[in-house]
């Protein structure tokens, strides 16, 4: 449950230095207050109306057992609250004196009133400090004694080399880590007394009802916390967008999956940027967006290029198609296109074709399935790998701020499968590196093919004798180890290319009625082995044809010869769907 404190910055140290040279011989209470205390609450991270909140003056009415005090009412200092519950308060003093070189102490009847304040039933904190510059004492109420001894005081001076000390007690991040820490030793120490086990199982219900008690209000901050983490994301990724150039959209934020919003924003950006681009900058993008030059890339690549030219196809700049080629290079050349219709929909057969005219790419996804079921295996089966996972977790756990792990979801299954993603992209980089020849523009196929087939069949060796151990651990590894993007049948018998285009495609039926026959079959090959459930959705909205092979082992045996680096679509139709 602890919690990280990054390192104070030069110019946190800076403002402590400050703080330990102040002089308070002529300071009222409001001074200290504002001088003093208010940059301290600062660098403990509390700001006005934030999750870490600190709240100035406020006054609280007293019930009739608390009005022989005096006053109908008390005035805080400062309050400072999590997510709206109040853990401390301040109460400042006046730090004039006479003498700076003999400062004042802090006086019994000034502690005994903020621990006063500390009991009333709505304010109810367990720390309190008292503060008049010269000296800043913290108390916790629970602990407190006859001597009122606090637990711990800093000298202003000292305030710079003692800052930490403060900090692993009342900081913004630290404070409620320190109290579930210091309630878990009370309630060993008073568990400790116990005689009967019955009493410790009453205990756990007990703390099992006040969990559920709570449940609604933890699952408010969540709420509340998910709206202010999305409205963040939501800034820093039209920041990011709005300053990226078209290439570096491509080259990074390409390669990731994102929510239908997020991509349409990015498509959007890439169109307008392309509008405002020159001749030569949209000569190089179009190159680079097409493939038409091997790079290593992620199947949501391909996904993402498909949202980007639907978006190109119905903006301003489809009817100027010559606008976005260049003199010395034509698409149409390249590709048989004369429109960014005729872009949109070779970029479909392509994608639903399994790359027919591009052996290179599709060899290069079936490299990507083939990489992220051998290493998810490789996690799952080596301990050390699991044990690294966790510990990736739990670092998470202590470093990140509480509000991202609640937004995120940190799980060693959300760690696998970014393990995957990364050792799989450094392992598709090494392939292309090792057959693709940049200066002649040639993919070495054959050879590619061969190692293809041979990580592939040393893979299934491996997996058929650890087969049986592989899924027990799976199953005894539990929930939070289950990844849900199917890693291990991507390319095998599932295509998420294809079945996040069909839901692509769903949603814009104009664009497949205008697609030419051959796409429309490629469709129907996909639906008809099953291998997506929305193209066959995808095909019955649109009175495309398909049938389903009833028998198990032919069907078995059609998607293989689908997923496999010699997959011809007119051999694929005579063979099993005549």
């Amino acid at each position: 449950m602890k919690k990280y404190r990054p390192p104070l910055t030069d110019t946190e140290l800076q403002e402590l230095e400050k703080l330990s040279t102040l002089e308070f011989s002529t300071y009222s209470e409001a001074d200290v207050r504002e001088e003093y205390l208010m940059p301290i609450l600062r660098l403990l991270g509390y700001r006005k109306d934030l999750d870490y909140s600190v709240s100035r003056e406020d006054s609280f009415k007293l019930d009739d057992l608390f009005l022989q005090v005096g006053s109908t009412q008390v005035r805080l200092d400062y309050i400072c609250s999590i997510r709206k519950e109040y853990f401390w308060l301040i109460d400042a003093k006046k730090g004039k004196c006479k003498d700076p070189t003999n400062p004042p102490q802090i006086r019994e009847q000034d502690v005994s009133q903020a621990y006063f304040y500390s009991l009333h039933p709505t304010i109810n904190c367990k720390y309190f400090v008292v503060s008049n510059g010269w000296y800043l004492n913290v108390y916790d109420r629970d602990e407190i004694n006859n001597s009122i001894n606090p637990i711990l005081s800093i000298a202003h001076t000292e305030i710079k080399d003692k800052f930490y000390e403060l900090d692993h007690i009342l900081a913004a991040t630290q404070l409620i880590p320190h109290i579930k820490a210091k309630l878990l030793s009370n309630i060993e120490k008073v568990l400790s007394s116990e005689v009967s086990l019955k009493r410790l199982e009453e205990f756990v219900k007990e703390v099992e009802k006040i969990t559920d008690k709570v449940r609604p209000k933890v699952l408010d901050n969540f709420r509340s916390n998910a709206k202010k983490e999305r409205e963040s994301s939501e800034a820093f990724w039209k920041n990011l967008i709005a300053n990226a150039n078209p290439l570096e959209i491509i080259q990074t934020l390409f390669q990731q999956a994102y929510t239908q919003k997020e991509i349409n924003d990015v498509s959007d950006a890439l169109v307008e940027k392309l509008v405002n681009s020159s001749e030569g900058e949209r000569y190089i993008f179009m190159r680079e967006i097409l493939m038409l030059e091997l790079k290593s890339v992620n199947y949501w690549y391909y996904i993402n290029v498909l949202n980007f030219l639907i978006k190109l196809n119905y903006s301003s700049i489809a009817s100027n198609y010559s606008s976005i080629t260049s003199v010395n290079f034509t698409l149409s050349d390249n590709l048989g296109c004369s429109s960014i219709e005729g872009l949109l929909h070779y970029w479909i057969y392509l994608l639903f074709s399994r790359f027919n005219n591009r052996r290179d790419l599709r060899l290069t996804t079936l490299f990507d399935g083939l990489y992220r079921r051998l290493f998810k295996f490789y996690f799952i089966m080596q301990k050390t790998s699991r044990d690294s996972l966790k510990e990736m977790v739990e670092l998470s756990y202590y470093i990140l701020p509480e509000e991202t792990i609640a937004w995120i979801g940190y799980s060693p299954a959300n760690n696998l499968i970014k393990s995957v993603e990364n050792e799989t992209q450094r392992a598709l980089s090494a392939i292309i590196r090792k057959y693709y020849d940049k200066n002649k523009r040639h993919f070495n196929l054959n050879l590619a093919e061969q190692e293809y087939f041979q990580v592939n069949a040393l893979y299934n060796q491996i997996f058929e004798q650890q087969k049986e151990k592989y899924l027990i651990l799976q199953n005894e590894l539990g929930d939070d180890w289950s990844e849900l993007l199917f890693l291990d049948d991507i390319f095998l018998e599932f295509d998420p290319i294809l079945a996040a285009s069909c839901s692509i495609l769903l949603r814009y039926p104009q664009i497949v009625e205008g697609l030419p026959e051959k796409s429309k079959v490629q469709i129907g090959i996909a639906a008809s082995i099953e291998c997506v459930g929305s193209a066959k959705e995808l095909c019955q909205k649109h009175n495309l044809k398909y049938c389903e092979i009833k028998d198990a082992e032919t069907r078995q045996k059609a998607i293989e010869y689908y997923f496999s680096p010699q997959y011809d679509p007119d051999i694929f139709l005579s063979a099993y769907l005549t």
